[in-house]
């Protein structure tokens, strides 16, 4: 990718990426405030979605940093970083269906917003499905040279 793309997803993945840390590093500290006051420990199911979408944001931005570093790399580093895209999904979508029916009791319940555990439920789904794709698509890269240890 040139310089000029890869600046421009950074930007972009940095600007959307902080919105959603914003939501849920409130919701995992209002869990940690609730927590004190004798709240049901299962609120952190409510909250694990939206800290996977913001989790896809910073694995993102890491993607995308090493690919422009190591270009010769890139089929090692899609199939490490697609694996971890398709753990964080289904880490959210378990978090959304335990919330919306061992917490919640229901998936349209007002709390924190109308909607809110079907929204991210689907965000995760795509997650999901994005890294199942490409898983597939490193699959098909040509073989690399020489080998590059990719760490977590």
């Amino acid at each position: 990718m040139k310089r000029k793309y890869i600046v421009v997803a950074l930007i972009a993945l940095t600007v959307i990426g902080s919105l959603f840390m914003m939501l849920s590093s409130n919701m995992f500290f209002g869990d940690i405030l609730n927590a004190s006051a004798g709240d049901m420990p299962g609120s952190f199911f409510v909250t694990l979605p939206a800290i996977t979408v913001t989790m896809f944001f910073v694995v993102a931005l890491f993607y995308l940093l090493r690919t422009y570093k190591n270009p010769e790399h890139k089929k090692r580093i899609t199939f490490t970083y697609s694996i971890i895209l398709m753990a964080l999904g289904l880490l959210g979508i378990l978090g959304a269906v335990l919330g919306g029916a061992v917490y919640y009791k229901s998936f349209i319940k007002p709390n924190p917003f109308p909607g809110y555990l079907i929204i991210f439920l689907v965000l995760n789904i795509v997650l999901t499905g994005g890294g199942v794709f490409c898983f597939l698509r490193s699959l098909k890269m040509e073989k690399e040279e020489s080998k590059m240890k990719i760490t977590f």
